[in-house]
């Protein structure tokens, strides 16, 4: 049996702590994928989404006790995740991916880790999408054959046929 498996960028999944274009469907992404436990992402996104998360609150004046309930849904969520170590190999690999995509180290270093997951699932018979939405990040993806999902672009019945 085939399964898709969802790589998780910060651009999409701040989503869930902060009402903006596409939290809806990231919530019932999670709703849905997380109970097999089909959503993936690397260590890296795991910084990179609360250093949003914490811009967001100072940003916007959020209390410290509503940030305390953000963040422990946060690392709540961070229990549910097949967690990606962050690995010396596919750093060297993101380099490639700067270059031939004029990506910043951290979507390099995110694509780089999402090619490494594709041959993986593949060997197994399953795929990854992956969950952002950073136009570069998505685009870089796509023409390395990945499929994507835009939680500002893309249809909720898109996102059903993916789950």
């Amino acid at each position: 049996m085939s399964l898709n498996y969802f790589y998780l960028d910060a651009s999409a999944w701040v989503k869930r702590y902060h009402t903006e274009i596409g939290s809806p469907w990231v919530d019932m992404f999670f709703d849905r994928a997380i109970k097999p436990q089909r959503i993936v992402t690397s260590l890296w996104s795991l910084g990179e989404t609360f250093a949003s998360l914490n811009r967001t609150k100072n940003r916007f004046n959020i209390p410290e006790e509503k940030f305390n309930k953000i963040t422990f849904a946060f690392f709540s969520d961070c229990e549910n995740l097949h967690l990606i170590p962050l690995s010396d190999n596919q750093l060297f690999k993101a380099i490639v991916y700067m270059k031939k995509f004029n990506l910043n180290s951290a979507d390099a270093y995110h694509l780089s880790t999402i090619l490494q997951l594709k041959e993986t699932l593949a060997s197994l018979n399953h795929t990854v999408i992956l969950i952002s939405a950073d136009e570069r990040l998505l685009k870089a993806a796509q023409r390395e054959g990945i499929n994507v999902f835009d939680p500002e672009n893309h249809t909720l019945s898109y996102l059903q046929s993916l789950i």
